[in-house]
């Protein structure tokens, strides 16, 4: 969306920041089905025939089987804009970060998973900051 500039006369873009949200929201969404698959894969033993479900452990089996039903949920929150998808995003989030950050003993690291929700956490922190500008700069007129 472009306005006037009353001092230069210039076009000024302005961002929709809740077009670039949703788009942003979908993106992640697509993460997390690509999360799922990988999940799912695991259950399975696709990804590794000596580590199905029926021979890990019993703390994989919790993980791989409360994220393998999880994700999709979030994913589906996400994609569908509901406020709903940001609160399971976040918990999911948080609990791989958890799991994977201060459990490396009994789940291994994976650091670009929580590269990646530390990432797009910043990303929402960051929206929620303009938004609320935003919303101030609105009221003062």
């Amino acid at each position: 969306m472009a306005n006037m500039n009353n001092e230069t006369g210039m076009a000024v873009e302005k961002f929709d920041l809740q077009a670039l949200f949703a788009v942003f929201t979908k993106v992640i969404a697509l993460f997390f089905i690509g999360f799922t698959f990988q999940y799912w894969l695991s259950a399975l033993g696709l990804s590794d025939p000596a580590f199905r479900f029926d021979t890990m452990p019993t703390h994989w089996q919790a993980l791989v089987a409360t994220f393998a039903v999880l994700h999709p949920i979030v994913a589906l929150g996400l994609w569908g804009g509901f406020r709903w998808g940001l609160v399971v995003w976040a918990i999911s989030a948080a609990v791989e970060c958890v799991v994977y950050g201060l459990y490396p003993e009994t789940f291994g690291t994976n650091e670009s998973l929580i590269f990646f929700h530390l990432a797009c956490s910043a990303v929402f922190l960051s929206y929620l900051i303009a938004r609320r500008l935003e919303i101030i700069r609105r009221r003062r007129g």
